[in-house]
Protein backbone atom coordinates (compact mmCIF):
# COMPACT_ATOMS: atom_id res chain seq x y z
CA UNK A 1 0.00 0.00 0.00
CA UNK A 2 1.04 3.26 -0.96
CA UNK A 3 0.53 6.50 1.22
CA UNK A 4 -0.09 9.95 -0.14
CA UNK A 5 0.64 12.80 1.74
CA UNK A 6 -1.58 15.45 0.80
CA UNK A 7 -0.47 19.20 2.05
CA UNK A 8 -2.79 21.64 2.41
CA UNK A 9 -2.31 25.60 3.10
CA UNK A 10 -4.23 27.57 5.73
CA UNK A 11 -5.51 29.21 2.23
CA UNK A 12 -6.85 25.83 1.19
CA UNK A 13 -8.70 24.56 4.85
CA UNK A 14 -10.54 28.44 4.88
CA UNK A 15 -11.33 27.80 1.63
CA UNK A 16 -13.08 24.54 2.14
CA UNK A 17 -14.86 25.90 5.38
CA UNK A 18 -15.96 28.82 4.19
CA UNK A 19 -17.27 27.18 1.35
CA UNK A 20 -19.12 24.25 3.87
CA UNK A 21 -20.47 27.36 5.62
CA UNK A 22 -21.65 28.77 2.77
CA UNK A 23 -23.52 25.97 1.72
CA UNK A 24 -25.33 26.09 5.17
CA UNK A 25 -25.75 29.92 4.89
CA UNK A 26 -27.94 29.16 1.34
CA UNK A 27 -29.78 26.34 2.66
CA UNK A 28 -30.76 28.37 6.05
CA UNK A 29 -30.20 31.94 4.86
CA UNK A 30 -28.33 32.94 8.36
CA UNK A 31 -25.26 31.51 10.67
CA UNK A 32 -25.70 30.04 13.73
CA UNK A 33 -23.17 31.15 16.04
CA UNK A 34 -21.53 27.71 16.34
CA UNK A 35 -20.98 27.92 12.78
CA UNK A 36 -19.69 31.97 12.61
CA UNK A 37 -17.30 30.74 15.63
CA UNK A 38 -16.03 27.29 13.83
CA UNK A 39 -15.32 29.73 10.62
CA UNK A 40 -13.81 32.81 12.88
CA UNK A 41 -11.57 29.93 14.87
CA UNK A 42 -10.34 28.09 11.34
CA UNK A 43 -9.70 31.41 10.05
CA UNK A 44 -7.28 32.78 13.07
CA UNK A 45 -5.84 29.67 13.50
CA UNK A 46 -5.13 28.93 9.99
CA UNK A 47 -3.74 32.31 9.54
CA UNK A 48 -0.14 32.03 7.89
CA UNK A 49 0.96 35.35 7.37
CA UNK A 50 3.42 33.79 4.53
CA UNK A 51 1.02 32.41 2.61
CA UNK A 52 -1.28 35.07 2.49
CA UNK A 53 1.60 37.62 2.09
CA UNK A 54 1.84 36.04 -2.04
CA UNK A 55 -2.11 37.55 -2.80
CA UNK A 56 -3.22 40.51 -4.37
CA UNK A 57 -3.81 43.35 -2.42
CA UNK A 58 -7.48 43.20 -3.58
CA UNK A 59 -7.63 39.45 -1.94
CA UNK A 60 -6.24 40.32 1.12
CA UNK A 61 -8.08 42.99 2.01
CA UNK A 62 -11.61 41.23 1.02
CA UNK A 63 -10.42 38.40 3.27
CA UNK A 64 -9.81 40.50 6.03
CA UNK A 65 -13.23 42.43 5.95
CA UNK A 66 -14.79 39.39 5.74
CA UNK A 67 -12.96 37.87 8.87
CA UNK A 68 -14.04 41.08 10.67
CA UNK A 69 -17.58 40.88 9.58
CA UNK A 70 -17.70 37.54 11.63
CA UNK A 71 -16.23 38.83 14.44
CA UNK A 72 -18.92 41.43 14.48
CA UNK A 73 -21.82 39.09 14.50
CA UNK A 74 -20.22 37.76 18.07
CA UNK A 75 -20.51 38.83 21.43
CA UNK A 76 -17.20 39.19 23.25
CA UNK A 77 -18.23 36.48 25.70
CA UNK A 78 -18.78 34.03 22.19
CA UNK A 79 -15.44 35.22 20.90
CA UNK A 80 -13.59 34.15 23.91
CA UNK A 81 -15.13 30.82 23.80
CA UNK A 82 -12.95 30.01 21.19
CA UNK A 83 -10.31 32.29 21.51
CA UNK A 84 -9.25 32.84 25.03
CA UNK A 85 -7.48 35.67 25.87
CA UNK A 86 -4.10 34.97 26.69
CA UNK A 87 -3.13 34.46 30.50
CA UNK A 88 -0.31 37.14 30.93
CA UNK A 89 -1.05 39.40 33.83
CA UNK A 90 2.44 41.58 34.05
CA UNK A 91 1.15 43.97 31.58
CA UNK A 92 0.93 46.71 33.84
CA UNK A 93 4.54 46.86 34.88
CA UNK A 94 5.71 46.19 31.32
CA UNK A 95 3.56 49.00 30.15
CA UNK A 96 1.59 46.40 27.32
CA UNK A 97 -1.82 44.79 27.19
CA UNK A 98 -2.24 41.85 28.72
CA UNK A 99 -5.34 39.83 30.31
CA UNK A 100 -6.69 42.36 32.32
CA UNK A 101 -6.35 45.23 29.87
CA UNK A 102 -8.21 43.24 27.61
CA UNK A 103 -11.35 42.66 29.79
CA UNK A 104 -11.08 46.09 31.68
CA UNK A 105 -11.42 46.96 27.35
CA UNK A 106 -13.78 45.03 26.86
CA UNK A 107 -15.92 45.84 29.98
CA UNK A 108 -15.84 49.79 29.40
CA UNK A 109 -16.46 49.62 25.55
CA UNK A 110 -18.13 46.94 24.97
CA UNK A 111 -19.58 44.88 27.76
CA UNK A 112 -19.51 40.90 27.66
CA UNK A 113 -22.97 39.91 25.76
CA UNK A 114 -23.20 43.04 23.79
CA UNK A 115 -22.56 42.25 19.65
CA UNK A 116 -18.97 43.25 18.61
CA UNK A 117 -19.52 46.68 17.00
CA UNK A 118 -15.88 47.38 15.22
CA UNK A 119 -14.42 43.65 14.53
CA UNK A 120 -10.73 45.71 13.65
CA UNK A 121 -10.32 47.72 16.78
CA UNK A 122 -11.69 44.47 18.71
CA UNK A 123 -8.83 42.32 17.33
CA UNK A 124 -6.61 45.33 18.15
CA UNK A 125 -7.38 45.37 21.36
CA UNK A 126 -7.62 41.36 22.20
CA UNK A 127 -4.84 39.73 23.77
CA UNK A 128 -4.03 36.33 22.76
CA UNK A 129 -0.85 35.53 20.13
CA UNK A 130 -3.01 34.28 17.32
CA UNK A 131 -4.87 37.67 17.08
CA UNK A 132 -1.84 39.62 17.86
CA UNK A 133 -0.29 38.00 14.81
CA UNK A 134 -3.16 38.79 12.62
CA UNK A 135 -3.72 42.13 13.90
CA UNK A 136 -0.18 42.82 12.94
CA UNK A 137 -1.02 41.30 9.86
CA UNK A 138 -4.22 43.39 9.05
CA UNK A 139 -2.14 46.96 9.93
CA UNK A 140 -0.19 46.27 6.78
CA UNK A 141 -2.83 45.88 4.83
CA UNK A 142 -4.51 49.03 5.68
CA UNK A 143 -1.02 50.53 5.19
CA UNK A 144 -0.77 49.34 1.79
CA UNK A 145 -4.40 50.52 0.88
CA UNK A 146 -3.71 53.49 2.37
CA UNK A 147 -0.11 54.29 0.47
CA UNK A 148 -2.16 53.12 -2.67
CA UNK A 149 -4.80 55.85 -2.71
CA UNK A 150 -2.39 58.28 -1.17
CA UNK A 151 1.46 57.30 -2.00
CA UNK A 152 1.79 57.71 1.67
CA UNK A 153 1.85 54.79 4.33
CA UNK A 154 0.02 54.96 7.79
CA UNK A 155 3.67 55.73 9.64
CA UNK A 156 4.29 57.83 6.86
CA UNK A 157 1.49 59.71 7.16
CA UNK A 158 1.61 59.81 10.67
CA UNK A 159 5.13 60.99 11.04
CA UNK A 160 4.16 63.68 8.37
CA UNK A 161 1.22 65.06 10.43
CA UNK A 162 3.24 64.46 13.69
CA UNK A 163 6.55 66.52 12.19
CA UNK A 164 8.23 63.86 12.34
CA UNK A 165 11.66 63.61 9.83
CA UNK A 166 12.58 60.56 8.62
CA UNK A 167 16.11 60.19 7.80
CA UNK A 168 17.04 57.02 5.15
CA UNK A 169 20.52 55.69 6.06
CA UNK A 170 21.87 53.43 3.35
CA UNK A 171 25.41 51.41 4.51
CA UNK A 172 27.96 51.87 1.52
CA UNK A 173 29.87 48.75 0.64
CA UNK A 174 33.00 49.98 2.77
CA UNK A 175 30.61 50.76 6.25
CA UNK A 176 30.15 54.34 5.67
CA UNK A 177 26.53 54.97 6.65
CA UNK A 178 25.44 57.78 4.50
CA UNK A 179 21.96 59.68 4.76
Amino acid sequence: MKLKIISRTPIQIWSDSSVKIADIWKKKGFLTTEETQKLILDSIKGFDEDAYDSLSLKVKTDWMFGLIGLIEQLTPREFYQIMPIKKDFIGHKLGRKDYFYTKKWIEKNIGWDNKIPDGFQFLMEFWADDVFNLSAWMMTVVSDNQRRKSGKSLFEKFAEENGIRFVFVDESEDGELND
